[in-house]
């Protein structure tokens, strides 16, 4: 394959990783494949979409130095919610001659009554036996609400209140994962301090820091006991141009394991913490090398270093 270099991902795992994202592609494969697909005209190339897809996720695997992740599914994702939606929309199309709240109501209240049964469930049985909510959601309860609703899809079941009631119920379960994940991302204040906290550096010397040549070194050490700026040279480098609308290439960028390093190389900025100074200062000679090469910024508590290039 000469520098092509394959990889042991199985994308057929990607696309199952979430209950509602398998379930999505699930109900599409049945519309597109089923009588409301079949009979009309976009069903007989919207196909072709779930095609493209596999064949850009084989050449990833087989052409690509990299691996699979969520996002290669991006693109289609919109198409896939659109089609799934196709597959169940006959189950609810009936019921608008029952009054115009009709519909609404019962997906509104399908999608309620899901969390609340769930959690009854919980609370009554799965609870005492020493079961994690989460668990029980993911190892039981969407797994039966996807095969109960392909199954009551596939059987053609009559289209009427107790069809689509029960549709919707299947899919306030499937949904329930996401949305406790989406919930937990907007609500939990823990996990906003985490991300607030990858660019306290960049927020701490912002007004000494311009888009300037020059390479720029990072140290390992900021991440590995900082929990800030990057896990690696790649984040480093759009962390950075996000931040100060710069434009710099990723080679401009250093990931360094060691503070020395500083003094191998000319660097137009170098972000340090309180432990590479110790490792500096602790060394013969570094001290006074540091001060004729570089401006020394730290904040007030001493964590964070910036080092500036001198003219």
């Amino acid at each position: 394959m000469g520098g092509f270099s394959r990889t042991s991902d199985d994308y057929l795992g990607l696309v199952g990783s979430t209950s509602s994202l398998l379930a999505s592609f699930l109900l599409a494969l049945v519309w597109v494949f089923g009588p409301d697909g079949r009979d009309r005209p976009e069903g007989r190339w919207i196909w072709l979409v779930a095609v493209d897809l596999v064949v850009f996720l084989d050449l990833t695997l087989v052409g690509a130095s990299w691996v699979l992740i969520n996002r290669y599914l991006l693109p289609i994702l919109p198409v896939i919610a659109v089609v799934a939606a196709q597959a169940i929309q006959p189950h609810l199309d009936g019921l608008t001659s029952r009054g115009r709240f009709f519909q609404p109501a019962l997906v509104l209240g399908s999608l309620l009554v899901a969390p609340a049964a769930a959690f009854m469930l919980y609370s009554a049985l799965a609870k005492p036996a020493g079961w994690d909510f989460r668990a029980l959601l993911d190892g039981v309860l969407v797994p039966i609400a996807i095969c109960m609703l392909m199954g009551w899809l596939a059987l053609g079941t009559k289209r009427n209140p107790l069809s689509a009631a029960v549709v919707m119920l299947c899919v306030g379960v499937m949904t329930m994962p996401a949305g406790i994940q989406n919930a937990r991302y907007v609500l939990s204040s823990e996990l906003s301090r985490d991300s607030l906290n990858r660019y306290v550096p960049f927020e701490l010397f912002k007004d000494q820091i311009a888009c300037l040549p020059g390479k720029i070194l990072i140290s390992e050490s900021i991440f590995a006991r900082e929990r800030t700026l990057s896990r690696g040279q790649q984040s480093s480098c759009w962390m950075f141009n996000l931040c100060f609308g710069c434009n710099l290439e990723q080679a401009a960028f250093t990931f360094s394991p060691s503070a020395l390093d500083v003094l191998e190389d000319r660097y137009q900025f170098a972000f340090l913490d309180e432990h590479d100074m110790k490792e500096l200062r602790g060394t013969s000679g570094a001290a006074e090398q540091l001060a004729a090469s570089y401006r020394v910024l730290r904040d007030e508590h001493q964590r964070f270093y910036l080092l500036i290039l001198k003219p």
